[in-house]
């Protein structure tokens, strides 16, 4: 288990390496809001992270949407990461699949959001328009997340 001093003394390390990080895989680790922060602060912060990091898995941990928003703009431009997995984090599903642009979506191949909530269930706008900034994505996995058939329909129909 990662516990917030660990993952503050782990931010502080990954804020100044300049070594090729190509996988950080912090499954389930019990890290609090402030730890995540503090990581994604680090990841983000580190141009060396964003060109060399292909997989991120923070799954089983709290991500707030304001570190959530920042994660994904920092991978938004000149990312090469493909594997991204915020399974059981927290997060509004139709937040990242309305969020995802076309510069992650370059690169992203798997993207797990499984376990998590939809969001605003009427809003189906965010799945519609998925399958035009989905790119070279290869897997999507929704286990667990209840859809509304709505949803499911304007997911259906983007990814025809």
């Amino acid at each position: 288990r990662c516990s917030s001093p660990s993952a503050l003394a782990l931010a502080k390390g990954l804020a100044v390496t300049t070594a090729p990080l190509a996988r950080l895989h912090l499954s389930y680790c019990a890290i609090t809001s402030k730890g995540m922060g503090a990581l994604l602060d680090a990841i983000c912060d580190n141009e060396h992270m964003c060109c060399t990091l292909l997989e991120l898995s923070l799954d089983g941990n709290t991500l707030p949407s304001s570190n959530l928003t920042r994660l994904l703009a920092a991978f938004s431009a000149g990312s090469v990461l493909e594997y991204l997995n915020l399974a059981e984090t927290g997060i509004k599903v139709s937040g990242v699949i309305g969020r995802i642009t076309g510069s992650l979506g370059t690169s992203l191949i798997d993207l797990n959001l499984s376990g998590n909530e939809v969001g605003p269930e009427a809003d189906t706008a965010p799945f519609a328009a998925f399958g035009s900034r989905m790119g070279v994505l290869e897997v999507l996995s929704l286990s667990h997340v209840a859809l509304s058939s709505a949803c499911l329909c304007a997911l259906f129909s983007a990814l025809a």
